[in-house]
């Protein structure tokens, strides 16, 4: 998921990972807390390519 949504902004990335959560666990209960926490370094980040 990552390789795909490195250039978006940090909220955008979360959202993204959440939904492919939500995809995988298909509905399913959570049996556990869940923590997410994006950090984006800019200076080390690769340009996007087309």
């Amino acid at each position: 998921m990552l390789e795909r949504t490195y250039y978006l902004e940090a909220d955008e990335i979360k959202n993204m990972i959440l939904e492919d959560l939500a995809e995988f666990s298909r509905g399913q209960p959570m049996h556990d807390d869940q923590t997410l926490l994006v950090i984006k370094f800019r200076a080390s980040q690769p340009e996007p390519t087309v």
